[in-house]
């Protein structure tokens, strides 16, 4: 019975050993990994993936293409088909007609006007007050993973 106990003892320590060892080397790659990546100039922090315009016109691009980015999902929401065209694809071929069918040329622009009327200012005040509580929300996120945010 004291046999089986030290046995048992002794693959358990091996396990936590083996365990430890591993989680360093693994510790050890990645490290190395973001340090190469920081290297190349590629931002390795969030915090500076959330860098704030410059200046008014950065704002107002950035608020421009957000609202865009809403409209085409919106687009989409509301018409499935147009998840199947990649305009932008290399790889086969394009149904001219199918699409001209699909994006029909009487169809309202989805560029804004370059001057933006109050109603639309106050959108774009939501979009960002809902941003704000999704980044306090990945905030509490890296918090229970241990990550803290450097700002």
């Amino acid at each position: 019975m004291r046999r089986l106990l030290r046995v048992l003892l002794i693959a358990a320590a091996a396990g936590l050993a083996g365990y430890l060892t591993w989680d360093r080397v693994e510790l050890h790659r990645l490290d190395g990994a973001i340090a190469d990546i920081a290297a190349r100039g590629e931002p390795v922090d969030p915090a500076s993936l959330r860098q704030e315009p410059a200046d008014a016109q950065q704002q107002q691009a950035a608020l421009l293409y957000a609202d865009a980015a809403t409209r085409a999902r919106d687009l989409v929401q509301q018409d499935g088909r147009l998840m199947r065209f990649d305009v932008d694809g290399v790889v086969g071929r394009v149904d001219l007609e199918e699409i001209e069918s699909t994006f029909r040329k009487d169809s309202p622009p989805l560029q804004k006007p370059e001057q933006r009327v109050e109603m639309e200012k106050e959108a774009d005040l939501a979009m960002i007050r809902e941003q704000e509580k999704e980044r306090s929300n990945f905030d509490r996120m890296m918090g229970v993973f241990g990550k803290k945010d450097k700002q």
